[in-house]
C-alpha cells in the first residue's frame, strides 16, 4: 500500500508541473520600451486650448500638434462625451471630414486645425466633453481634451415703446363742478361723467363727518375696466419705474385683479350703485385700465391729498401707456 500511495503522489506532482508549464503567456503588443506619441493644443488666435462657453449653433476650433514617439503616427480620433463624433460635424483646415478616425499622412508629426460644429439639437444649457486621441502604428496613444458649455439661448423679445409718460390729478367727485374724473390720455382733471374720462373718484359718504367723509375710492367710467395690479406677479423685481414698453402694460392688465372695494353705502354722493370700486387708494397702489378706445394704461398713485373741512381732496397719479 505504501508503494501505491507513493506512485500516485509522484504522478499527481508530474501532472501539476506539466499543466503549469503549458499555461499560455500573456500577449504583449509592441515594445514596452517604445515611447508613445504626443498630442497638445497650440495657442493661436481663434483656437481654444481650454474649456469655453458657447451659444447654441456656434462652432469652435482647436489646433492640435501631434508628434511621433518611437513608431510612426497612424490616426486621430475625435470623441464627444466618449463617443466618436459624427465626421459630418468636423472640418480640418476647412475641408469636410469623411472619416473619424482620420488617417495621419505625415507619420513623424502633423498639425491639424480642427473646427467642430456643436450639437444642433441641444436645448437649454448643456456641457459636452471633447477628446482628441492620437494613435501610432504600435497602438500607443495620447489624448488632450476640453469642455464646452452650451448656454441657455437668449430670447430677444421685440417690444413696443410707450406712447406717453405723464402725470395727472383726480379730484373728489363731491368737490367743485367739473371735477371727479381723469382723462388718462392727457392727465387732465375732468368731470366724473365727462366722455373723456376713464377714471372717476367715488365722492363722499354723507353719513360721515366732514373730516372723514371722503371715500378715497376710484372706479372706471365710460365702460373703462380698472384692475388692481401687483407688478411682482408680472415679472420678478418689476416696478412701475421700470415699465418702459406697451407689452409690459398689457401684461400688467392681464395679471391684474378685479376691484373689490365696498360700494354698498346708504348715503353716497355717487349715485351709481353696484360699481366695481377700489378699496381706499394708498400711495404706491398700481392700477391698470382698459379704456373704451381700446388703449391700455398703467398708473400708480404718487400722492393722496385729504382735506378735513372741504371737498378739495384728490390724488396724484403717474400714468404710462
Amino acid at each position: 500500500m505504501k508503494n501505491i500511495f507513493f506512485k500516485s503522489a509522484t504522478l499527481l506532482a508530474f501532472f501539476a508541473i506539466f499543466l503549469t508549464s503549458c499555461e499560455e503567456d500573456p500577449i504583449v503588443t509592441g515594445n514596452p520600451l517604445d515611447t508613445p506619441p504626443t498630442i497638445s493644443f497650440l495657442e493661436a488666435e481663434g483656437f481654444l486650448t481650454k474649456d469655453a462657453e458657447l451659444e447654441v449653433g456656434d462652432a469652435f476650433s482647436v489646433s492640435v500638434e501631434m508628434l511621433a514617439g518611437t513608431q510612426n503616427l497612424s490616426s486621430l480620433t475625435i470623441y464627444e462625451d466618449g463617443v466618436k463624433l459624427d465626421p459630418a460635424r468636423i472640418t480640418i483646415a476647412g475641408v469636410d471630414l469623411a472619416n473619424n478616425p482620420q488617417l495621419i499622412i505625415n507619420k513623424t508629426g502633423q498639425t491639424f486645425d480642427i473646427t467642430i460644429a456643436t450639437d444642433p439639437a441641444v436645448e437649454g444649457e448643456r456641457f459636452y466633453s471633447y477628446a482628441f486621441e492620437v494613435e501610432d502604428e504600435g497602438k500607443l496613444t495620447d489624448v488632450v481634451s476640453l469642455g464646452i458649455t452650451i448656454l441657455e439661448p437668449i430670447v430677444i423679445v421685440e417690444t413696443t415703446p410707450l406712447d406717453q409718460v405723464l402725470t395727472g390729478a383726480l379730484l373728489n367727485q363731491a368737490g367743485p363742478a367739473g371735477t371727479g374724473g381723469l382723462d388718462l390720455d392727457t392727465g387732465d382733471s375732468v368731470g366724473s361723467n365727462d366722455e373723456r374720462a376713464e377714471l372717476q373718484d367715488e365722492g363722499i359718504d354723507f353719513d360721515k363727518t366732514a373730516d372723514t367723509n371722503w371715500r378715497q375710492q376710484i372706479s372706471g367710467v365710460n365702460n373703462a375696466i380698472v384692475r388692481f395690479v401687483n407688478l411682482g406677479l408680472v415679472a420678478e423685481n418689476l416696478t412701475f419705474d421700470k415699465v418702459d414698453n406697451k407689452e409690459q402694460v398689457l401684461a400688467a392688465y392681464n395679471a391684474g385683479a378685479s376691484l373689490v372695494g365696498t360700494d354698498d353705502l346708504a348715503n353716497p354722493s355717487d349715485d351709481t350703485a353696484g360699481e366695481l370700486v377700489s378699496e381706499q387708494v394708498q400711495v404706491g397702489d398700481v392700477f391698470s385700465v382698459f379704456g373704451n378706445s381700446g388703449r391700455y394704461y398703467l398708473l400708480q398713485c404718487t400722492a393722496v391729498n385729504a382735506t378735513t373741512d372741504n371737498n378739495n381732496d384728490g390724488y396724484e397719479f403717474a400714468i404710462k401707456y
